[in-house]
């Protein structure tokens, strides 16, 4: 069973969710995407709202999820 996280900022939660949906850590998901894993982190905790465009359509594919839902979605 993967573990849902929901005490973080909503578009943080789903990012985190999906990516433990998925079984990837933080550094695989980097690897795949191209960004370090210190990038995803600041992802997730909400340091940084949302990468790059480019960045985020490639986390987005990886994770098989829209950009929107990910770093817009406030639901």
């Amino acid at each position: 069973m993967v573990a849902k996280i929901e005490s973080k900022t909503k578009a943080n939660v789903n990012l985190i969710n999906a990516r433990l949906a998925k079984k990837l850590t933080q550094s695989k998901l980097a690897k795949k995407v191209g960004m370090s894993q210190g990038a995803i982190a600041h992802l997730e905790r909400g340091i940084n709202k949302a990468p790059e465009y480019p960045n985020a359509l490639k986390i987005a594919n990886a994770l098989e999820k829209s950009v929107e839902f990910l770093f817009f979605n406030s639901k």
